[in-house]
């Protein structure tokens, strides 16, 4: 099962993750996880992500275009990697998956 984890904390994500029962299904290779870091998606000069209400008031707000970025990267990313597992499926499965006859 393969999960992909947009963060602005991929260490945080990573190390927490590899304890415990998930670090165990990860290590058995019954889980995979990938922490894709937000601020890669980000072209300005500090890679910030950062942004301010509009309207003005407290707090800071996500720009939607690095999390549409990275979102779309692993979109991609996923879609280049099912028809690879497609062409991988044994002939003994197809087979099994045809309809027999039915006796009468």
């Amino acid at each position: 099962m393969n999960f992909h984890i947009l963060t602005l904390f991929p260490e945080m994500i990573e190390q927490g993750l590899n304890t415990s029962i998930t670090g165990r299904a990860i290590s058995n290779g019954l889980l995979s996880i990938e922490a894709i870091n937000i601020r890669d998606y980000a072209f300005n000069k500090h890679q910030s992500v950062d942004d301010y209400p509009y309207g003005g008031g407290a707090g800071m707000l996500m720009q939607a275009e690095p999390v549409y970025l990275a979102y779309e990267a692993v979109r991609k990313k996923i879609a280049e990697r099912k028809p690879a597992e497609a062409e991988t499926e044994e002939p003994a499965e197809a087979e099994q998956l045809e309809e027999k006859p039915v006796k009468k």
